[in-house]
């Protein structure tokens, strides 16, 4: 038999909960949480703590030939795990163990030709093959994660093409750009390095592979930007890649 049990301790928040013609709509936000997690399979309680969490989302479900929007948000303040956890990962404590942050804002548009609340034709068209939803457009207003000391910052924006699925086989093609800067990246890999979790030689290969899309811009901070142009081209910091 099983046994695990969990507590969660959300501090004060707010939410709302919307599904309707317009699409579903669901965001909330708290001021803080604390997790534990007991499992016959874990040696320990693992602890998990936020100051604070707030998530949206809102997403078309009715069928129309025009693109309607889309939004996703995430974002997780001081994330941290307990100790125990630290221990067992990192027993000679070569990791930073400053608390996570992250933040995924994400926007688009989308085409539906199926309603989503109708199931059974939902789901039949699926059954059948049929291309159900078209992305159409994305735009990445963040994203901002913090971790082992290293913080990666982005955004960007593309379009895409679902006429043309051979350029990339099997996606629509993309066109856009993508920019980013990573503050702490070497300092981060040295630490899983120090702590067993990476090898040398896979350090090295992560450092090559990197090379090809990052440029320094400072003391262990890094830029790049990626262009996928409207004839299917690929180039990392004004570099052809494809």
């Amino acid at each position: 038999v099983q046994i695990s049990s969990q507590s969660t301790i959300v501090g004060p928040g707010s939410g709302e909960l919307r599904l309707d013609a317009d699409g579903l709509v669901a965001n909330g936000a708290t001021a803080g949480l604390d997790m534990i997690l007991q499992d016959q399979f874990l040696p320990f309680p693992v602890t998990l703590s936020a100051t604070a969490m707030e998530a949206a989302y809102d997403f078309p479900i009715s069928a129309s030939e025009d693109p309607q929007d889309m939004q996703f948000l995430l974002r997780l303040d001081d994330l941290a795990v307990g100790d125990d956890l630290w221990n067992m990962i990192d027993p000679a404590q070569a990791l930073d163990r400053t608390p996570a942050d992250a933040v995924i804002d994400l926007a688009g548009t989308a085409v539906l030709s199926r309603d989503v609340m109708n199931f059974l034709e939902f789901g039949m068209a699926i059954d059948m093959g049929e291309t159900v939803a078209e992305l159409r457009s994305l735009d990445i207003n963040a994203i901002e994660l913090g971790a082992l000391g290293a913080v990666l910052q982005a955004s960007g924006a593309f379009t895409f093409d679902n006429a043309d699925m051979f350029t990339y086989p099997g996606f629509p093609k993309p066109v856009g750009s993508f920019s980013m800067t990573l503050d702490g990246l070497n300092s981060a890999m040295d630490q899983l390095v120090g702590a067993g979790l990476l090898s040398p030689d896979d350090l090295f290969g992560a450092r090559m592979m990197i090379g090809m899309v990052a440029t320094p811009s400072g003391d262990d901070s890094l830029s790049s930007t990626i262009e996928l142009g409207e004839d299917g081209s690929l180039s990392a910091n004004g570099q052809r890649l494809r």
